[in-house]
């Protein structure tokens, strides 16, 4: 078993260790501008599914139930924008 206090000095090739590379300066500031580039803006007088149960106090089968028999009827149009859903009076 090896001594633990005696370690071997080994030299070491430090030429092949990759370098962290540096962010640039204005990094969020680009990251920003990208992120408002591809985020849809919400669609005028549009609400959630969220919006909708809480505007008519309502669980959150029912709220689902109605807002399918509203589509259903043809009174509303659902639009998805990445993880919201947003609904359009017709």
């Amino acid at each position: 078993m090896p001594n633990p206090k005696r370690t071997l000095s080994i030299a070491r090739d430090t030429s092949n260790i990759p370098v962290k590379p540096i962010p640039p300066k204005d990094l969020w500031e680009r990251m920003e501008a990208a992120m408002n580039e591809i985020t849809p803006a919400r669609p005028a007088d549009s609400f959630t599914t969220e919006e909708f149960k809480q505007r008519f106090s309502l669980s959150p089968d029912k709220s689902y139930r109605r807002l399918r028999a509203l589509r259903e009827g043809g009174k509303i149009k659902r639009i998805g924008h990445g993880a919201t859903t947003y609904y359009i009076p017709l």
